[in-house]
Formats: C-alpha cells, sequence, structure tokens
C-alpha cells in the first residue's frame, strides 16, 4: 500500500524516516497538538512521493482530506524537480478544486542537495567544528561512494552530529528524538523556508 489510512484533513508526505522526525519535531514546536490536525507520512524517495501523490484518493480517509502538501529533496535536478511538482500540483487542483495543495523543494528550487543541506546551511557560524567537517568531506572527495550532494550532506550532517556528542548515530532524525537537537538553531535563517512551509500547513 503506497499509504497508511489518512487520519487528519492535512496530509504531509516526505522521503524518509529522517524527514519526518525531523518535521515531527518542528511541527511539535510550531504547535503542541499538531497531530490533531496533520498526518505525516513518508513514503521513500521522490518516486515514492509521486505515486502516493497520484493515488491518493484510493485511500481510506481521502474524504476527509482539505489540504496535501509534500516536502521533496532537490537531489541533483532542483529546477527539474520544482516543474515536475508544479504539474502534480496543477493536475490535482484540476481533480480537485475545492482543496489545496502546496509543496516544497529542498533545501530549494534552485540549489542541488536535500533537507540535510539546510541544517548544513544554518551550522557555518559555527566555524571551528563546521569547518572540521568542512576539511574531513573534502580529504574524502573521490574516496568515497557519496557522489550527489545530498548523499554528501548526509554524510557531513551525521559526522558533525557525531563529532558533537557522546552516543554516535547513523541517523540524523534519531538523532534528533534523542539529544542532538541542541546542536541546531531552528530560528536561524536557513531554517525559515521550512518552517513557514510547516506553518502554513495549519491553514485549511
Amino acid at each position: 500500500m503506497l499509504l497508511d489510512a489518512i487520519t487528519q484533513r492535512v496530509l504531509l508526505l516526505v522521503e524518509g524516516p529522517d524527514d519526518h522526525a525531523i518535521v515531527c519535531y518542528l511541527l511539535a514546536s510550531i504547535h503542541p497538538d499538531w497531530s490533531q490536525f496533520i498526518d505525516v507520512q513518508h513514503k521513500g524517495g521522490a518516486s515514492g512521493l509521486v505515486r502516493a501523490a497520484r493515488a491518493i484518493r484510493l485511500v481510506s480517509g481521502f474524504d476527509k482530506v482539505q489540504k496535501l502538501a509534500v516536502l521533496v529533496d532537490a537531489d541533483e535536478s532542483p529546477e527539474k524537480t520544482d516543474q515536475a511538482w508544479a504539474e502534480e500540483r496543477r493536475l490535482f487542483l484540476a481533480d480537485f478544486p475545492d482543496r489545496q495543495m502546496q509543496y516544497l523543494v529542498l533545501p530549494s528550487s534552485i540549489a542541488k542537495g536535500a533537507l540535510e543541506t539546510i541544517f548544513l546551511q544554518s551550522l557555518k557560524s559555527d566555524s571551528t567544528r563546521f569547518q572540521c567537517v568542512s576539511s574531513f568531506m573534502t580529504c574524502l572527495s573521490g574516496h568515497t561512494p557519496h557522489t550527489t550532494q545530498a548523499q554528501k550532506d548526509k554524510l557531513a550532517l551525521i559526522s558533525y552530529i557525531n563529532a558533537s556528542v557522546k552516543t554516535p548515530y547513523s541517523r540524523v532524525g534519531k538523532a534528533l528524538e534523542q539529544g542532538a537537537r541542541n546542536l541546531f538553531d531552528f530560528t536561524d535563517p536557513a531554517f525559515q523556508p521550512l518552517v513557514v512551509f510547516l506553518e502554513r500547513l495549519f491553514d485549511v
């Protein structure tokens, strides 16, 4: 099944479990009772999000949905990703003119990367540790299978986290759930587009 039964009037689709954990944390910081309004589901990559969005009308609970929202990584083709989701939005609204749909490409519609990229952007003021991670990534360049910007940023971010905490983590989402939250300033401008996007989910 592409989607679980939908439980709330807003359905937010994200790519993976890390995205899910991060988004749920941010939603909780915006509205303590966010789960009474928003159902967050993760569906394994951009292609999974497309299939899920197109099959939404077949999912139990779709009748209650007033807004569909999607967070998608830019990966290596930010402009192409933005154009593809603009078309998905057009088709959705043509079929369901009484509903809403919005999407956000991360880190932006003009920059390669992923959700993790905006975390790295927020760390640039932490010159010492950030420069250490940057030097580490430069040293590894050409010697790892991490070839895309998104893959490199995921590795850089988990390296930064593990250099800053006592217990190492293998996933960013788990690290945020268990004690790495204070490493990041979620009021930093790098997070602003994502935070604004999430705030607008409550406007239905």
